[in-house]
């Protein structure tokens, strides 16, 4: 390793316990943002660069890529997975009002895929914090990274990754076929699930119009049209009013 990378290892090595702290605050705050949006996600996840693998990146990168520790923008890394793909956008908009934004290096992997292509969508985000913002001096100006990815996308980057996808060496042109034309049935999928969200919020308003005007005889029973009508059917709620008050439920 160059003189240059022994120093940067040497200086993350000094600083890593507020590297620590950055990635505990920044988790923290995602949970806040999730809370806020009012969202059911999977998982919030984050990690801090070990020296070892600082070392390795310093190494296949070579003297020149990186000259200083600010250069690296990924020494800090949160992730948020969701379970729906527009939910993305609604995260990444929160993130962008709730961190600095390093603009230049970040990016949406879905707006970079072409037309006729399938593959890695996730948005990416190279943000830091300021003094300006609440934050201790010393957690500010550390660029870190946040990722924010559906549950499909987030598995098929895990089995890329685990099958050796980005070898140096490379990967049979069938393999590679394989992996977009998996991608594509991933996003497919991700269309699916928000269209059947949708389809279900969508019934649920209908039904509860049909039980508020007390037209649901032609309503089938299932377990949406069951909880709206216990909750809006005027007789069904006279009743359950009824049955409170020879129970005594209130006390």
């Amino acid at each position: 390793m160059s003189m240059v990378g022994k120093m940067i290892l040497e200086e993350f090595a000094e600083n890593r316990s507020a590297y620590l702290e950055l990635g505990d605050v920044v988790h923290n705050r995602l949970e806040e943002l999730v809370k806020e949006a009012g969202l059911s996600i999977l998982g919030i996840e984050h990690r801090i660069k070990t020296i070892k693998s600082l070392a390795g990146k310093l190494e296949r990168k070579g003297d020149d890529y990186y000259r200083k520790l600010e250069d690296l923008t990924d020494l800090v890394g949160a992730r948020i997975i969701c379970f729906f793909a527009d939910e993305v956008d609604v995260l990444g908009k929160l993130v962008e009002k709730s961190f600095q934004i390093d603009r230049e290096n970040s990016s949406d992997k879905r707006a970079l895929m072409k037309a006729d292509s399938f593959g890695y969508l996730s948005l990416h985000y190279i943000c830091y914090l300021t003094p300006e913002m609440g934050y201790s001096e010393s957690i500010c100006y550390k660029k870190f990274e946040i990722q924010i990815r559906t549950n499909l996308q987030h598995t098929w980057s895990a089995i890329e990754h685990d099958l050796g996808y980005k070898s140096e060496f490379g990967v049979p042109r069938v393999v590679v076929r394989q992996f977009a034309r998996l991608a594509g049935l991933l996003e497919l999928a991700d269309d699916e699930f928000v269209r059947i969200r949708s389809r279900m919020q969508d019934y649920t308003e209908e039904i509860r119009k049909k039980i508020a005007l007390g037209c649901a005889d032609d309503v089938l029973i299932d377990i949406i049209s069951l909880e709206e009508y216990v909750k809006n059917n005027r007789d069904m709620r006279n009743f359950l009013d009824e049955l409170a008050a020879i129970c005594d439920w209130g006390n």
